[in-house]
């Protein structure tokens, strides 16, 4: 697989604090987008706790998780995981984004390292539930990895979930950069 060679230049709109570049392509489009810095302070997040949860044991339901808590435009509780057959992401995902670490709630990223720079994640997120695949919740998985030194800062990551690849480059100052394909599933009136 061709490596993406993340960068930011080249952006042409943006959105709030979001800067986003598309570019339309036959089958869809290609999106940049810097998803701006992560934080992991517990004000910041909020959380209840007044230390970082920084791969930290936490129990979830009847199970015990290393969970990594942040933020990066939305609040991530991020579980290394292997995903055997048993993993009831879905309820897990509904406790987390419940449980009384956070001040608000929190959306639930499963992530499984396949190596220093691939992962495979499955997403919760608050309000909406299951999806295919979310850009924010690639960021965060990624972000608390070289967090937790399981990768490096300005390595590209491939985050691959059920909706395809998303690539994320994390800088040393917690800020994302993301590229992926998009494609449009549905259209409409209301």
């Amino acid at each position: 697989m061709a490596k993406r060679n993340i960068s930011h230049t080249g952006i042409k709109q943006s959105s709030g604090t979001t800067d986003i570049m598309t570019v339309k392509q036959e089958n869809g489009f290609d999106v940049t987008a810097d998803l701006g810095k992560g934080t992991f302070l517990p004000d910041e997040i909020p959380l209840a706790s007044k230390t970082p949860v920084i791969n930290r044991r936490v129990e979830v339901g009847n199970r015990i998780l290393d969970m990594t808590a942040l933020k990066i435009g939305n609040i991530f509780a991020v579980h290394e995981t292997h995903f055997p057959s048993s993993l009831n992401f879905i309820t897990l995902g509904e406790q987390i984004t419940k449980h009384s670490l956070f001040n608000k709630k929190a959306s639930a990223v499963f992530c499984e390292l396949k190596s220093d720079s691939a992962l495979f994640i499955r997403s919760y997120i608050n309000g909406t539930g299951t999806v295919l695949s979310d850009a924010s919740a690639a960021a965060a998985a990624a972000l608390s990895l070289c967090r937790n030194g399981k990768t490096e800062h300005g390595r590209e990551i491939t985050v691959t979930s059920d909706g395809g690849e998303i690539y994320a480059l994390c800088k040393k100052n917690n800020s994302v950069l993301i590229n992926t394909k998009a494609q449009i599933v549905f259209t409409g009136k209301i």
